[in-house]
Formats: C-alpha cells, structure tokens, sequence
C-alpha cells in the first residue's frame, strides 16, 4: 500500500516536471515572436478591439513641435493591417501632445485622453477615433472634447464615467465631458478626513457593487504611506469601509529607507476577485539624492495587499496581509498584475514577471522558478502587459539602441497551462463559473469545453479545446446562457454581461 501511495506522487510530481514548461517567446506572432511599430518615443499603448486585432497608439515627432499621433493596427498574430490608414498606418498631427490613456470602447471606437498645446496654451482633452481611425464626428467638437480641468485620468475600464484627479481632488465626468454636479461638491471632491490626512490617488476602479474605489498615496506631513477609500457613486465615504471610508498604512519603517532618501509608497493597480476581495498592487519609490547607494545597490520592494470588502487585511494572504518580492536596482517600474487562471502575474522592474499564488505566496512552478526574465535584447524592457486569450501575454517593448534611438516592438509570450496537485482528478470534474456578472472574462475552476449562447440559442462562442477561461468583452451588455462540459458532467447556466 505504502508503495503504491510513493509511486502515485512520484508519478504526480514527474508529471509536474514534465508538463511546467518555461515561459517562451512566441515565435507565430510578428517576426519571430516580436512586431516592429514606427514610433519614435519609448512610451506607447495598446489595446484589442472587438475582432481581436491589436490597436497601438504612439507618438512620432517631427522635432518641429508638430507631433504625430500614431496609429497601428495588426491582426491578433502581429502582422501589421495594410488595408488600415496607409500601410496600416494612421498618423494625425498635434502641437507637442502627450498621451495618457488609450482603450476600445464598447462600441469599438478609439478612446485617448491626451494633452497638447492649443494656441499657445497646453489643454487636456478627450478624443474620439472611428474603426478606420479617423476623427468621430459624432463625439464633441468633431471628434475632440477640451476640458476644463485635467491631470490624471483615474479609471478607463468603463464608458459610464471617468474620474479625472490633481493632488488631491477629483472631478467625475461622463463620457461626454459633461461634469457630474452630483458628484461631491458641484462635481468636486477632496480626498481627505477633515483632519491633515489627504489621499493622493493613482488608480481608481469600480467595484461590483458599483462603489468607487481609489488608491494612491496617503499624506500627512512629513510622513508618506499607502491609502485608499471606498466612495458612492455620488462621492461620499463609503463608512462601513476601513475607517469611515479610508484605509490606510505605513509599511516601510525601515530606517535604512528613511534615512537614505525620501520614501513613497503607493498603490497603482486594483483588482476585485470573485469573492469581492480586494488586490492591490505596489511599490516604492526613493530619490536617494548624491550621496545614496548606487543603482545595482538599492533593495526596493514590491507589493501585493489583499483587503475583504470591508477594508479588512486579509490575514491569510502572503505575510499579514502582504506579498513581497524584492530587488536591486534604481526607481522601480510596475506594469500590471493579471489574473491567471487561480492565480496572478504581475510585470515590473521593466524586464521581470513573476507569479503569485492566490494566497500571497511565489508561484514557484511559474516558469519552473517563479519569474521570466525578458532578456531578448540587453536593452528590451517592457512597460505593458496584457492577456492575449488563453496562456498569451502581449507585451509592449522599447529598445534603446543608442540614446537616443528608440525602437518599439510588441511582443507575444506563451505562458504554459496551470499544473495543479488534486487529490483525486478524476472525481473532481465540478464546474464553477466566475465572475457572473462580468464584464470582461469569465474564469472556470478547471479547464472545460463550452458554447456561450443567446437568448434565441445562437452559438456565439464555443470552444472544443479544454480552456479555463473565456473574453467575452465584446458580447453586448443582456443575458446569455453557457453549456459546459467536464468529462461526464454537462450543465447550462445563465450569465450576465455588463
């Protein structure tokens, strides 16, 4: 009997080591796993509209203050769209503009939020492209809304509303440009608790329950720490949150910090699990002056906090609360975190992904070690990264040839499927579907084949491959029904798309 049990883990864990392959550069996708854009600055966005081609938005300048708004289409493999603009090219000209947010809406428009300088005056407005890249004549003053007020444009998973911040206050508009006077006082709200505290908001999301969540920074002078509130849609604090609607903390304590430079912590990516539980990603920045530590010297960390619904550390999660990953280097760069199947990744430090367990703790069988090192090039670093359907991960790449030469490519990695330890899989064919309502994928707990239907029971998406999940954003909002398959067990369920 003992030998049995030995040789079944034995096999379960051969199983593992043969199944858990590294993380690879996809060499189907552009030239070799990479796509050339024609960008000139290292900073650039991208997106997939409703057909699953990849929409990129950057910026190429003339050196004679007009600069171009340039626009990319590929289809989802990389190969660059010619029947789009001009060689799959659409360039649009602007006096020194900057861009900042960039997504395909609902309607599979182009939506930017971008400053550029207007009759000698810098402006912050919103633009509205069409499919084929031209200017929506629909939206604003032919295509562009200017607005009054501008700095950091706060949410853009919805075209309900946006949230626009500087320092500390924040104005809610709608898609329109329209300011929300229902909203805090005429429309503005400051982030503080009336007593020195004040929030310095980097991110916000709404949340299932259609409350606002926001975080950032938390200022009272001279110290710096994590915070974020829990808002109505009306802006006021959410008081069953945290304390009266703000959570807050200070996590670095560490006098080698403190006493070497001047120390920000901050929130810059939020994500709402199933549950409702709350996952926040962080890091630190240090301005060390002249005498600090040197690049290669400095120990900076990054975090992942896991909070209930209510504001509560979820104690359960990594330590008290907290997943730590450090490293050496200079100021640190987050780009996202992901969820993946039961678990996350997360890219930062410009060349780095690692996974997480979902309760806190390295996914040490992510690429057999727990993080991928982009090293295709000494000088590529990353700054984006998104999920591509199942087990992809689109990139954007810059490459510094020599300063200062930049060139910008995406790239596409493949991600290995999740190699899970069951006690016994082939009772364990349970289907779980979540989140439900969703607006933008829908996750199972194990890989199954599905169709996904309309009311009419037209299939408007099936797989007959095992998958564990499933983007359904460009199904419009209503009802719709999925039949699922997991070995013998067969079942129809209904779902709700937002």
């Amino acid at each position: 009997m003992k030998k049995t049990i030995f040789i079944t883990i034995l096999s379960i864990l051969l199983s593992i080591t043969l199944n858990a392959q590294p993380v690879t550069l996809d060499p189907t996708f552009g030239q070799n796993g990479m796509t050339q854009l024609p960008f000139d600055e290292s900073y650039f966005l991208f997106d997939f509209d409703k057909s699953g081609n990849i929409i990129a938005v950057g910026v190429n300048d003339d050196w004679y203050n007009l600069n171009y708004l340039t626009i990319v289409k590929t289809n989802a493999d990389g190969i660059i769209d010619k029947n789009f603009g001009t060689n799959g090219v659409v360039q649009l000209g602007f006096n020194s503009i900057e861009m900042y947010v960039f997504k395909i809406t609902n309607e599979n428009k182009m939506f930017i939020y971008a400053s550029a300088v207007f009759d000698g005056r810098r402006d912050y407005f919103l633009m509205q492209l069409s499919e084929d890249g031209s200017f929506d004549e629909t939206y604003g003053d032919s295509g562009i809304i200017v607005l009054d007020y501008g700095y950091n444009l706060l949410n853009f998973e919805t075209d309900d509303f946006i949230l626009l911040t500087s320092g500390s206050s924040i104005r809610k508009y709608n898609y329109n440009g329209e300011i929300d006077q229902n909203f805090g006082n005429n429309g503005m709200l400051y982030l503080t608790d009336g007593e020195g505290f004040r929030i310095l908001p980097k991110v916000a999301k709404i949340l299932k329950d259609q409350s606002i969540l926001i975080a950032g920074s938390g200022y009272n002078e001279p110290w710096v720490e994590l915070a974020l509130c829990k808002l109505t849609t009306d802006g006021k604090f959410v008081d069953n949150f945290a304390n009266k609607g703000i959570w807050r903390m200070d996590i670095i304590d560490d006098p080698y910090y403190y006493d070497d430079g001047i120390t920000t912590e901050y929130f810059s990516k939020i994500i709402e699990d199933s549950m409702g539980n709350l996952i926040l990603l962080g890091t630190i920045e240090i301005d060390y002056g002249t005498f600090g530590p040197q690049h290669d010297e400095r120990i900076l960390p990054l975090y992942v906090c896991s909070l209930n619904s209510d504001g509560i550390l979820n104690s359960n999660f990594g330590t008290d609360g907290f997943f730590y990953h450090y490293y050496n280097g200079s100021v640190p760069s987050v780009q996202n975190i992901l969820p993946y199947e039961n678990k996350y990744l997360i890219g930062y430090q410009r060349n780095k992904i690692i996974g997480m367990n979902d309760n806190g703790i390295l996914d040490t069988s992510f690429n057999n070690t727990g993080e991928f090192i982009f090293d295709i090039s000494t000088n590529d670093r990353f700054h984006t990264i998104k999920h591509q359907g199942d087990n992809k991960l689109i990139l954007a790449v810059f490459r510094l040839e020599s300063y200062p030469t930049f060139r910008m490519f995406l790239a596409r990695l493949n991600i290995s499927p999740e190699v899970s330890i069951i006690s016994n899989p082939y009772l364990d064919n349970s289907i779980t579907i979540f989140p439900n309502p969703t607006k933008d994928y829908l996750y199972f707990n194990n890989e199954i084949k599905f169709e996904i239907m309309d009311t009419q029971g037209r299939v408007l998406l099936k797989s007959e491959k095992p998958v564990q999940s499933v983007n359904v954003s460009h199904l419009k909002a209503g009802v719709y029904f999925i039949k699922t398959a997991n070995g013998t067990n067969i079942q129809t369920q209904k779902i709700i798309k937002q």
